[in-house]
C-alpha cells in the first residue's frame, strides 16, 4: 500500500487496476480486523474467557475500525466509482 503511495507522490503512474485493488485489500484487512475484536469481545463476555482485552480496548478498535472502513470505502467511491470530470471543461469555464 505505501509502496503505491509512494510512487503516485514521485509522479509515476500506478495501475489504476493495482490501486484499486490496494484500497480494497486495505478495506478487507478492516472487516477482518473488526470481526476478530468482536470475537474477542464476545469470547470476553459470554464465556467468561480470561483475557487482558478490556472494554475500552474493544470500544477503540471497533470505532477506529468503523471510521478507516469509512474513510477508505468513501475514498474508494469518489476515485473508482465516480466518473472524473475532464479537465477541457475546466479549463474551457475559466477562459470565460
Amino acid at each position: 500500500m505505501y509502496s503505491c503511495f509512494l510512487f503516485r507522490s514521485l509522479n509515476d503512474k500506478v495501475s489504476r487496476k493495482i490501486s484499486m485493488a490496494v484500497t480494497f485489500a486495505q478495506m478487507s484487512q478492516l472487516v477482518v480486523n473488526f470481526c476478530l475484536t468482536l470475537c474477542a469481545y464476545y469470547l470476553k463476555v459470554v464465556t467468561y474467557a480470561p483475557c487482558q482485552f478490556g472494554n475500552l480496548e474493544a470500544y477503540i478498535c471497533f470505532w477506529g475500525y468503523a471510521i478507516y472502513f469509512y474513510l477508505f470505502e468513501s475514498f474508494f467511491i469518489n476515485e473508482y466509482t465516480k466518473p472524473k470530470k475532464s479537465k477541457t471543461k475546466s479549463l474551457k469555464s475559466k477562459s470565460n
